[in-house]
């Protein structure tokens, strides 16, 4: 069987492209927090020198530069309505079941964009 030899190759290639890639965004990420913490410590000491050297800073201002300081992911925790959701393999392959009838939702679909269309 030809095909059967080739699958032992196929395999390593693919495990060898999915490492290739898992480490290219593990790369990529770390020079973005990294990034982002040069940005939050060069935020919090220019505060930090502005305060002790007795400049009048408004609460808004100190409060603004705080809230830039701040992770997007302390951030995105912080929003109200913001619901984490876990996605499954399942989920992923197969696809989300979306409750309500097909139907129902072509007909809200279709009423939000005549609005849309009206609104223009």
């Amino acid at each position: 069987m030809p095909v059967s030899s080739y699958i032992p190759h196929l395999i390593y290639s693919t495990a060898l492209a999915s490492l290739s890639f898992h480490l290219l965004f593990q790369k990529k990420q770390s020079e973005m927090d990294r990034a982002h913490l040069a940005a939050q410590t060069s935020i919090l000491e220019a505060l930090a020198h502005r305060l002790r050297s007795g400049q009048n800073i408004s609460d808004e201002e100190i409060e603004r530069l705080c809230r830039l300081a701040k992770t997007h992911e302390e951030t995105r925790a912080e929003e109200p309505g913001v619901k984490k959701e876990k996605v499954g393999w399942k989920d992923v392959f197969l696809g989300k079941k979306i409750e309500g009838d097909a139907g129902e939702r072509e007909r809200k679909d279709l009423k939000e964009f005549r609005q849309g269309v009206e609104r223009s």
